[in-house]
């Protein structure tokens, strides 16, 4: 009987390494792998983006108003700070560290490598230069799909008041 507990204690000591989390990959094969996948020219090709959305939104908003031209003035002045407080914020310096603490937390030394190993592979590579476009279209091909969306959101929605509405004049008489 002891030498089937001392078997067994052993057994456990050296199996217990197996059953150990992977370890966190190393600060340095995630800011290969941020580089590789060209994260920090993701980030300014996104914020090309973000305003011309701005943009849109902004004459989406305005469609159909006569602007003054101080109004016009006062509208492009209050864009060009929303843009220059976004750049501020989201630079490639204060992000990083976000990018690197949310890689150790999600991804061990091994995915990490498979991924390194990946991305500098010609199937790799064309991941990174391709999907910058396919998300782009894909974003524009649903905001296309979203508009008659909206509109039945809409209807619903004035059909709902309507019925509101009705409901609070019999309620009143």
């Amino acid at each position: 009987m002891k030498h089937l507990l001392v078997a067994l204690c052993v057994l456990a000591s050296i199996s217990c390494p197996a059953f150990a989390a992977p370890p966190p990959p190393s600060e340095d094969s995630i800011r290969r792998l941020l580089e590789v996948t060209e994260a920090r020219k993701l980030l300014d090709g996104m914020m090309t983006q973000i305003d011309a959305l701005m943009r849109r939104n902004m004459e989406q908003a305005l469609r159909g108003r006569q602007l003054t031209p101080e109004q016009e003035a006062i509208i492009a002045r209050m864009r060009n700070k929303m843009a220059d407080a976004f750049r501020d914020e989201m630079t490639w310096d204060k992000l990083e560290p976000l990018y690197v603490r949310v890689y150790r937390d999600t991804f061990t030394q091994g995915e990490v490598d498979g991924m390194l190993a990946f991305y500098r592979t010609d199937a790799g590579r064309a991941v990174i230069v391709k999907m910058p476009g396919v998300i782009q279209t894909t974003m524009g091909e649903m905001q296309l799909r979203m508009q008659p969306l909206i509109q039945k959101m809409r209807a619903i929605e004035e059909e709902a008041l309507t019925e509101l509405r009705a409901t609070e004049r019999k309620g009143g008489s």
